[in-house]
């Protein structure tokens, strides 16, 4: 023993002046974005998100309107529409989905009275559209 003291500790960092330098070409050169391409990506992703929080949004409207509607109400909504096409049947029965809705838009762009349409419209179902024993 010659009474050296050892350090066993691990060095110390090194200097700023004695970083070890890279060999020139080891690391590919970093592709640096414009503001532009950063703000065009940053609007994709806001685009993409709001697409995906719209789909699920419907999703849960759609499941809240299945749950919230009634059998009373989907009976009646059914028995209205049965009413409507047997109507549709014996007023018009050449006209097909285009050739009313043609007629709705020509109807509401001439600006007619809608609450003497609708008391018109449920003669006309009452007389062409329910049954016999429904009158």
């Amino acid at each position: 023993m010659t009474g050296e003291v050892v350090d066993h500790r691990p060095p110390l960092r090194p200097v700023r002046g004695e970083k070890k330098k890279p060999a020139s070409g080891s690391k590919p050169q970093r592709n640096r974005r414009t503001r532009e391409e950063i703000l065009a990506d940053l609007q994709r992703e806001e685009m993409a998100l709001k697409s995906r929080m719209e789909k699920k949004l419907n999703a849960i409207r759609e499941r809240r309107e299945r749950l919230s509607e009634t059998p009373e109400n989907r009976r009646r909504r059914e028995r209205e529409r049965r009413a409507f096409e047997k109507a549709w049947g014996r007023i018009a029965p050449d006209m097909g989905y285009a050739h009313i809705l043609g007629a709705l838009q020509m109807v509401i762009a001439s600006d007619h009275d809608m609450a003497a349409l609708k008391k018109n419209g449920d003669k006309l179902i009452a007389a062409h559209g329910l049954s016999r024993k429904t009158r």
